[in-house]
C-alpha cells in the first residue's frame, strides 16, 4: 500500500476504490461505503455524484480543513458524515492539480 493508503488504513476497516469517481462517491451515498477521497479528477467526474451523495444525507467537504469546496479544484472528501469527513481530512495529504 502507498503511505497515504497505511495512514488511512490504520484506523479504518478496509480500503477499496472501484475505479470510477463517480462510483465511489455513489457507494457512500448507498451506505456501501463509509468515506472516499481523491485529487486529480475532474468536474464532470464528480458533480452528480456528489449531488447524490449530498440528497442522501451525505457530505462533499474539501480535504484542506477549514476551506470551502471548490469542485473546480479536483479534489475531495465525500463521507456519510460530517464527523467522519472531519476525520478524514486529518488523515490525508491532498495534491494541487491546475483547476479545471
Amino acid at each position: 500500500k502507498q503511505w497515504y493508503q497505511r495512514r488511512v488504513a490504520i484506523t479504518a476497516g478496509g480500503l477499496r476504490m472501484q475505479g470510477s469517481a463517480a462510483l465511489n462517491i455513489c457507494a457512500v451515498a448507498c451506505g456501501a461505503a463509509d468515506g472516499y477521497w481523491e485529487s486529480g479528477m475532474h468536474i464532470w467526474d464528480i458533480a452528480a455524484a456528489s449531488v447524490i451523495l449530498t440528497e442522501a444525507g451525505g457530505v462533499v467537504l474539501s480535504p484542506v480543513v477549514g476551506e470551502q469546496l471548490d469542485l473546480l479544484k479536483r479534489r475531495i472528501v465525500a463521507a456519510s458524515s460530517v464527523e467522519l469527513g472531519t476525520v478524514l481530512q486529518s488523515k490525508i495529504q491532498h495534491v494541487d492539480f491546475p483547476s479545471d
